[in-house]
This record gives C-alpha cells, sequence and structure tokens, in this order.
C-alpha cells in the first residue's frame, strides 16, 4: 500500500511525503524527479498542484512533495499573491537534511 504523512508547511511550501511499496522502486528514475503523469501512473492520489521536489536516497521508496501554501485542492492553482522564495526551485543539503528530520516513518 501507499501511504501518505500528514501534510506540514513552512512560510512559503506545504510538504508531505509519500511512502511507495519497495517493490515500485524500480519504476523510480534515479537520476531525476517524477513528473506528474509518472507519480499518478505508479498509484500515487492527491489533489493537484504538488511537486516531486527532493529525493532522498538511502530512502528512495519515500517521495517528497511541496506545493505552494494554501493552494487550491481542485484546480492546484496558488493565490494570486503568492510569490516563490527568492533562493527557489532547490534546497541546499543543510535545508533538505531540515526537512527529511520532519518525516517520523512511524506517523505513517
Amino acid at each position: 500500500d501507499i501511504e501518505y504523512s500528514s501534510r506540514y508547511h513552512d512560510d512559503c511550501y506545504e510538504y508531505r511525503h509519500v511512502q511507495i511499496p519497495k517493490q515500485l522502486i524500480n519504476q523510480i528514475p534515479r537520476n531525476r524527479l517524477l513528473y506528474e503523469d509518472e507519480w499518478r501512473a505508479i498509484g500515487i492520489i492527491q489533489s493537484r498542484g504538488w511537486e516531486n521536489f527532493l529525493q532522498h536516497k538511502p530512502e528512495p521508496f519515500i517521495l517528497l512533495f511541496r506545493r505552494p501554501r494554501n493552494s487550491d485542492n481542485r484546480t492546484g492553482k496558488s493565490l494570486k499573491e503568492w510569490k516563490p522564495p527568492k533562493q527557489e526551485n532547490i534546497p541546499n543539503k543543510k535545508e533538505s537534511l531540515n526537512i527529511i528530520d520532519k518525516i517520523n516513518i512511524t506517523d505513517i
């Protein structure tokens, strides 16, 4: 079964992580993030607007997703006034580890 975390957020983004069955790992590209049609094709079901933004190489069965805070669940669109942070897209190593530290596998 695919397991979904609770949502958590910072000032700009809402996050969640998804744990896929280990037998699906071979369907995940190792050198890039998944496009929406790819993660939906392996059975992940989420409202619109989520993007796979980080790979956690030690645990490739955990996929990390984000979307702008307060996005519309139906359309996936952010509020008109939403602006991405100045340092955008790829968190540095420290930020990535902070996000991963928030993951508590027992919560899934």
